[in-house]
């Protein structure tokens, strides 16, 4: 039967923010990193936060949407995807197309506010995104393209603050790419068997039962390289016991990964939310939340 408001929200994922956090911390760490960049607290924090937030919210559902346009004949194969509506045929195309125009809309209303250089940097962010949803047809990687496309918040909620390229800017990105390597690989591993199947592509798919092996590594490289920011930017113990924290939660559910349990990935996906929030204090801890 057709239910447009809960098809539309469905399509959009609003019942399952994990996405909206794994986008929105990004752009906290940004933030967090133009402050110690420009070396003072800044009144604009907490404007860009909640831009950052709402753009979260608008730019992650307008993506959900245009990847099930792209994915809606393979997710109509594979078991966790099949009920999406695009999938199933439940909600027309050309009102997926409007909604994910409003959503878009919004996006362009978060992007207006924003100053000039995080303005450019943003845009600069559109090829990534149209493109992410087909690497998964041509590269068994489509978790490093999607750790470029998500965590690309970090050049503008930096950019935003601190308007001046600087390599803690990239080495940020870069950590954090390796970060989204990690946690969609155990994403991925929920569907390794149907996307053999049709084809699709994933780390998981890649690398089989030594996926798990694979995430740990990026968990560390993640971590290491996190450490090494705290050392040429000097900051302080809480940020080094935020990022030793937020590995010890990684190990934690990394440990319960069970391949034969599509849950036990669900729930080690989930964790990152929680990573990412304790990465960001950390960051944000030299001038404090406010």
């Amino acid at each position: 039967m057709f239910h447009p408001a809960r098809h539309l929200a469905e399509l959009a994922r609003f019942d399952r923010p994990a996405g909206v956090w794994l986008l929105f911390w990004p752009c906290v760490w940004g933030l967090g990193l133009g402050r110690v960049l420009s070396g003072q607290a800044d009144e604009r924090f907490w404007f860009y936060a909640a831009l950052c937030f709402i753009g979260a919210v608008a730019m992650r559902s307008a993506g959900c949407i245009y990847n099930d346009w792209c994915d809606r004949r393979l997710d109509a194969a594979v078991m966790r995807t099949k009920h999406r509506p695009l999938a199933a045929g439940t909600l027309p195309v050309w009102l997926a197309v409007v909604w994910a125009a409003v959503l878009l809309l919004i996006g362009l209303s978060v992007w207006w506010h924003l100053p000039g250089t995080a303005q450019w940097a943003a845009l600069a962010a559109l090829p990534l995104v149209a493109l992410y949803p087909w690497m998964k047809r041509i590269t068994y990687w489509p978790q490093a393209f999607l750790g470029l496309t998500f965590n690309w918040g970090i050049w503008v909620g930096a950019l935003a603050i601190y308007p001046q390229f600087s390599p803690a800017m990239l080495l940020l990105y870069l950590t954090a790419i390796l970060w989204t390597i990690g946690y969609d690989t155990v994403y991925a591993i929920q569907d390794m068997e149907y996307d053999v199947t049709v084809g699709v592509k994933s780390t998981a798919v890649r690398f089989g039962t030594a996926a798990g092996g694979l995430v740990w590594l990026c968990y560390l490289w993640q971590s290491g390289l996190l450490l090494w920011l705290g050392w040429i930017l000097q900051l302080g113990v809480p940020y080094y016991a935020a990022i030793l924290a937020a590995l010890l939660l990684q190990f934690w559910s990394w440990r319960r990964l069970d391949f034969a349990d599509p849950d036990s990935a669900k729930r080690g996906f989930a964790v990152n939310v929680w990573v990412g929030g304790i990465i960001a204090m950390g960051l944000l801890w030299p001038f404090g939340i406010g």
